[in-house]
């Protein structure tokens, strides 16, 4: 068990390392939407475990556990975590390089998407 603690400044080499070390990670937010950290996680092959509130689960899950400004499931947290190991038992590597595969590939979508966006505003601008 590794134990992040967040500094803001210099700290994303520190952070890449971190990932690589670990398997499943556990977001303790009590309140928010969207985190950047489950995205780094599904980047790095890491199975994010996130609270319930908020869009986290949303986004790249593989546990979820109840917490929030009053809540706290213990025992939700705990079978989250250890379904998330087993996942990671099961699909040792696979699962991994297919996630990072279809994240690579998600990203040329959306790159795509937005150069479009931009060459039609460009062009309305121009026609203008």
């Amino acid at each position: 068990m590794f134990v992040w603690e967040y500094e803001a400044d210099g700290q994303t080499f520190e952070l890449v390392d971190y990932l690589g070390q670990i398997d499943v990670m556990v977001l303790p937010y009590r309140f928010g939407t969207h985190s950047g950290w489950v995205e780094a996680c599904f980047d790095a092959g890491v199975l994010p475990v996130v609270p319930n509130c908020g869009f986290f689960s949303e986004q790249h899950a593989s546990g979820v556990f109840g917490f929030g400004p009053a809540e706290f499931d213990p025992a939700g947290l705990l079978h989250a975590v250890e379904g998330a190991v087993v996942e990671v038992r099961a699909t040792r590597g696979v699962g991994d390089r297919a996630r990072r595969h279809g994240r690579v590939r998600e990203r040329e979508v959306v790159r795509g998407h937005v150069v479009d966006v931009y060459r039609r505003a460009l062009a309305a601008r121009t026609a203008a």
